[in-house]
Order: C-alpha cells, then sequence, then structure tokens
C-alpha cells in the first residue's frame, strides 16, 4: 500500500504539468492502426491534458472524427491501478486497438501479461438486482436493526459532514454529503497532495500545481464515498435506492449504480462487513470485502475505527486503515472545497 501511495503522488506531480506531448511523440492514429509513426508539431491537437501530434493532415482529421476511438484511454489514468491513479503518458500500450497508459514499469508489464484482468470493459455485467415484496420487506427490516445499531435514523440522517483522519500517510478525508469530497495525504515532508470533487467537478493540488481529475476519476471517487455503511445507510430512503435480503444477517443494496451486500453482526447489529466486485488496485478485479471493528461511541453514532480489506478470500495480504480520529458535523470552511485560481 505504502508503494502504491508513492506511485500516485509521483505519478501527480508529473501530470501536474500539462498539456505534455504523449506517446513519446508518436502519432496516435498510426499506432492505433499498428505502426509507429512520428508526429509533427504543426499537426497537433489538444485534448485534457495531453497535445497529440500526428504524421499528417489526415491523421489529424481522423482523430478529430472521433477522438474517443485513438486518445489515450482512461483520461490518462494507470489501466493497471485505476481512475485515482495517474500515468505516464510515454509507458504505453495499445491492446485491441485502444492506447492505455501506466504509472509505473511494473504496471506496464502486469497490464500487458493478463490486460483482461485490469479492465472494467472485460468484467462480468451486474444483473439488476431481484426484489420481491417479501424480500424487500426482510431487507427494511435489516437496515433499520443497522441504523438503530449505529445510533438512530435521528443520529444517522444528521450527519451532513463526516471527517475523519487515518494513521497512514496522516490522511484526513472529509465528506460533505451528497456530493463533495476532500482528501488531503502526507507522503513526505516535501509531497503533499490533495483531491477534491465538487458538485461532479474534481482537481488535484501537487507541489506542482493544480489540475483537473479526469472524468474518471470523479466517478471512482464518488462510487468510493457512496460505498460506504453510513453513506448508504443515509440513502436508504432516497430514490433509487434498492434493497433486498440476502439471508438474515446480510442485505444486498443498490444505488448511484453500484451494488454491494451489507453484513450485520448478529449479536450487535452493527455492520461488520461490506462485499462487492470491484476493482482491487494492483489485484485487479475481484471480491472485495471491508471488515469493520473496533467500533466506539462518537458523538451519537458507533463507528468503525479498524477497517480490513480482503481481496478474493486472501487473508494473508489483508490490508487494514486504522482510523486515529472521527468527526462529525465538523465546521468546514466553504474554500476547501473551492479549486485555487492559476497564477498569472
Amino acid at each position: 500500500m505504502k508503494r502504491l501511495m508513492l506511485i500516485l503522488a509521483a505519478a501527480a506531480l508529473a501530470a501536474a504539468q500539462a498539456p505534455v506531448i504523449p506517446l513519446e511523440g508518436l502519432d496516435p492514429v498510426a499506432l492505433v492502426q499498428g505502426r509507429q509513426e512520428d508526429g509533427d508539431k504543426k499537426f497537433s491537437v489538444i485534448r485534457g491534458r495531453f497535445r497529440y501530434t500526428f504524421a499528417n493532415a489526415e491523421n489529424k482529421a481522423a482523430f478529430e472524427k472521433d477522438p474517443s476511438r485513438y486518445e489515450i484511454q482512461l483520461g490518462g489514468t494507470c489501466a493497471r491501478m485505476g481512475p485515482q491513479t495517474g500515468g505516464d503518458a510515454d509507458t504505453y500500450y495499445v491492446y485491441e486497438g485502444k492506447i492505455y497508459v501506466f504509472g509505473s514499469s511494473d504496471c506496464h508489464k502486469a497490464f500487458m501479461a493478463t490486460p483482461e484482468k485490469y479492465l472494467e470493459a472485460k468484467q462480468p455485467k451486474l444483473k439488476p438486482l431481484e426484489s420481491s415484496p417479501a424480500s424487500a420487506a426482510a431487507a427494511k427490516k435489516l437496515l433499520d436493526r443497522a441504523v438503530n445499531a449505529m445510533g438512530g435514523a435521528s443520529a444517522v440522517d444528521g450527519v451532513a459532514v463526516y471527517q475523519e483522519t487515518r494513521e497512514r500517510n496522516k490522511e484526513v478525508r472529509t465528506i460533505a454529503y451528497p456530493n463533495r469530497f476532500h482528501v488531503e495525504r502526507t507522503f513526505s515532508e516535501k509531497i503533499h497532495v490533495t483531491q477534491t470533487i465538487a458538485d461532479g467537478a474534481g482537481f488535484m493540488i501537487t507541489p506542482g500545481g493544480a489540475r483537473d481529475l479526469s472524468a474518471e476519476a470523479v466517478a471512482d471517487l464518488l462510487h468510493e464515498i457512496g460505498r460506504d455503511p453510513l453513506a448508504l445507510l443515509r440513502a436508504r430512503n432516497k430514490p433509487g435506492f434498492r434493497a433486498a435480503a440476502h439471508d438474515a444477517n446480510a442485505v444486498d443494496v443498490e444505488w448511484m449504480g453500484d451494488r454491494s451486500t451489507l453484513v450485520l453482526d448478529p449479536q450487535t447489529g452493527n455492520v461488520a462487513a461490506l462485499r462487492y466486485y470491484g476493482r482491487a488496485g494492483a489485484a485487479g478485479f475481484g471480491n472485495i470485502e471491508f471488515q469493520y471493528s473496533d467500533f466506539r461511541k462518537t458523538d451519537n453514532l458507533m463507528l468503525p475505527y479498524k477497517v480490513t480489506q480482503i481481496v478474493d478470500q486472501d487473508t494473508g495480504h489483508a490490508q487494514s486503515i486504522v482510523i486515529t480520529a472521527i468527526a462529525l458535523n465538523p465546521k468546514i470552511a466553504p474554500a476547501v472545497f473551492e479549486k485555487p485560481l492559476a497564477r498569472p
């Protein structure tokens, strides 16, 4: 995990200096067609943080007609690690007529070996959640039990801002429901990185400056903060939220395009685990389980201070998150969610 964070920081520093000419200056249209041809700066197109160059006017015209076919995929983020990790624009690979980039040479090699393991498009499609009236009624009882165990409906629904501090990298995560998010990470004395989402757009600030987050990174972060016991319980009565009893102590939920299963402790009713199928960083896609423990009373809520992540039941490589502090409804300056003005 520490190495992953360093890759994230290094890639973020490199990505802050945009636009850049990617792909070692090669023509992306030619690359997709299986050829390596040097691009000419007089034939160029700026798209996102990249300035693509082309060997001739014809290839430039082809790119402009269908940019999503020829541009670097995933918004230029690492095709192995996912949207939250930046990619080196010169570390590329063409797979099935699409160009991907990577955050490190290790990511490049791993992807080349088994690309289908890391691409969302190659994963099995989830069927819509099936829920009968009886299953929906049982799910409501389970969700109500989880809400009561956490502190009751008024306490759960009354959380407008959630903030936690994590032990690793002095990470501070702030969520202002429903769609504002800010995280600060300190990797070293010289590397301090923040990521912010406000109203569907996002940006990152590194020692190299500020840059916009890709649409893919914003979507990934929004899914991450929405796929959380507190967030899911807060959303239980919102339009579009669906639930079905999984068994006597678990409920399947569908929210904001995500499917997950909340597993309740049969004794206390606390959410003991959350399970879903998704991206697990270097491991690719798999069955992910977050186990929650060290529950403590925080204001009016009972919340976990330790989270353990297990992928595909591989307990030997479990990763733990230790939370050192939680604040509910702290006062947050509006400027936290505002992108700084560019320097003249």
